[in-house]
């Protein structure tokens, strides 16, 4: 039977206190943990007093107060900030700090339910203190804490490719339509030349007593829009609002159709999105502006990725934007953007790219999904005692002996050292769209790539996989600033490293007579990394050789 004790029993609670920051950083200088810092910030902050609540890297960080309150962080050093909590184990208990990160992570929603205050949350300490967490031997505890990390760095990663390809477009964009020679040649229009040539053809939704709180109705003949709507810069279907079909006749006008650009004009400003081509009776609410383009002149992709992008664009609106309580935007501000117009072909060709990119995101969201929900799956099972860890080695961790001294780090000891993986197993290799790839396949000119393992992985399958005698790391530099990558050695040096030791490739040295019989003579920077004497190392991708 499972044993459960108080996390109150085996932890110390410590507030932190507010920090005095130094501009000018010196090496004496101490790292300042703030609730951004759990976040994963790299706006590292520093003081110089030498008075605190200092952290290390065993410790739990919670964020005690504030929206973030129950958000947990650890393996960071450093004086905690005043809405910070340190956690550390007592001086009698032997807790891994990964596992009981992970327990408190599992509970963030129950904390934050569970808030006093009625402006700023607090956690209730009450509440904390009384969490019973399920006691496991050390071994297991690492091995529980390895299985959900190794899903939380998925999940990660996942996150961190969605934020990627919106980079990429991003960077597309302004190649394409802003740092473009071409533009010269462009012809220059204001935003209304650019619409249908219709009435109503810019229109924003019914305003004042034109549509009342009361008339919206929870099941209706037609639907509205609002700014949650487009506040993804993606059209999104959320929180369901209808009017009648009566209702609708008297406000007609302001009916949205198939293609037109959604832009958000209150509140949240700026954000667009395009009507889906398969859309219900709907008009728009007066939170948002509908604009119904003539197709001949202007793509809604373009205009819409223009409108939240374009430099010149965003000036003229910064310039311009009203509004007495809040930002806003007005019809009267969108008709008179002067810009470069692009031609279609351009637009049709960038709209094309932006239709692979959000199939491409479409998947990845699915997926991010996925992996969330197993992580909850998991982390479910594990606190209840239901997971096989059978297939989990235990490798040993750094521990740390507690102290009653906040200024003091506490000692280092040698418990058996632990970190948990699993043991290896044939897994079938897939790799994944990359950016790369994506501009490859729409046959754009590729720049600014970030390199990461992801991108890596694709370019040794398209280019050096069916590579027979092999190449040295100089070919791959050269490779990879070819292809628009930002090319940063350390990176691709680690990520050589990597797939050395998964035996992903196979390296060999290669004697000067090889070379000039085989290949041209190419200096490897990598050379004294690998090797002395002359000759190169070189590599041969592993086609599922051991």
């Amino acid at each position: 039977m499972m044993k459960f004790k108080k996390l109150g029993d085996l932890i110390e609670i410590k507030k932190g206190k507010k920090p005095h920051f130094t501009e000018t950083p010196t090496s004496e200088s101490i790292r300042v943990l703030q609730i951004e810092d759990l976040r994963g910030d790299t706006n590292l902050k520093y003081t110089d007093n030498e008075s605190g609540v200092i952290a290390n890297e065993s410790d739990i960080l919670l964020a005690w107060d504030g929206a973030n309150a129950g958000t947990i962080g650890f393996g960071m050093s450093g004086y905690i900030g005043s809405t910070i909590a340190r956690l550390r184990p007592r001086k009698d208990v032997k807790f891994s700090t990964p596992y009981l990160g992970s327990f408190l992570k599992s509970k963030v929603d129950y904390l934050r339910g569970k808030t006093t205050g009625a402006t700023i949350p607090h956690i209730n300490g009450s509440v904390l203190r009384d969490l019973k967490i399920p006691i496991f031997p050390f071994s297991d505890q690492i091995k529980i804490a390895s299985l959900l990390s190794k899903t939380e760095k998925l999940i990660a990663q996942r996150k961190e490719s969605i934020t990627l390809l919106d980079e990429y477009l991003k960077s597309t964009f302004l190649e394409m339509f802003y740092s473009n020679p071409e533009t010269v040649t462009w012809e220059e229009v204001w935003f209304e030349e650019l619409v249908e040539q219709k009435k109503s053809a810019m229109r924003s939704g019914p305003f004042g007593s034109s549509l009342l709180h009361h008339e919206f109705v929870e099941f209706g003949d037609v639907r509205v829009l609002g700014i949650d709507n487009v506040v993804n810069n993606v059209f999104q279907w959320n929180k369901v609002r209808c009017i009648t079909l009566e209702k609708f006749n008297q406000l007609s006008r302001y009916q949205v159709f198939p293609n037109d650009v959604l832009i958000s004009i209150m509140g949240t400003v700026g954000r667009t999105a395009i009507v889906p081509a398969k859309i219900p009776l709907t008009i728009n609410s007066k939170h948002l502006a509908a604009i119904t383009l003539d197709l001949k002149k202007a793509k809604p992709q373009f205009i819409a990725f223009a409108l939240r992008s374009h430099p010149e664009i965003l000036r003229q609106l910064n310039r311009n934007v009203k509004g007495a309580i809040m930002d806003g935007l007005n019809l009267t501000i969108i008709k008179k953007l002067k810009f470069k117009n692009p031609p279609i072909t351009l637009q049709n060709q960038f709209a094309q790219i932006i239709e692979k990119t959000e199939t491409l995101k479409t998947q990845y969201n699915e997926s991010l999904k996925e992996l969330e929900s197993l992580f909850g799956s998991l982390s479910q099972l594990a606190f209840r005692g239901k997971l096989n860890l059978d297939k989990v080695e235990a490798v040993y961790e750094l521990e740390y002996e507690s102290t009653d001294n906040d200024q003091e780090e506490p000692r280092r000891i040698d418990y058996e050292k632990v970190i948990a993986k699993p043991k290896k197993e044939k897994a079938e290799k897939k790799i994944e769209s990359s950016l790369w790839e994506i501009a490859r396949t729409l046959s754009t000119s590729r720049k600014n790539i970030p390199f990461n393992t992801l991108e890596g992985n694709a370019v040794l399958k398209a280019r050096f996989s069916k590579a027979p005698q092999g190449f040295n790391f100089q070919e791959l530099e050269a490779f990879l600033i070819k292809e628009g990558f930002n090319y940063e050695y350390d990176k691709v040096r680690d990520f050589v490293f990597e797939k050395l030791e998964a035996k992903e490739l196979i390296q060999f040295y290669a004697s000067e007579d090889w070379i000039k019989n085989n290949r041209k003579p190419l200096t490897n920077s990598l050379q004294q990394e690998f090797s002395d004497g002359q000759g190169s190392i070189w590599f041969v991708v592993n086609n599922g050789q051991e």
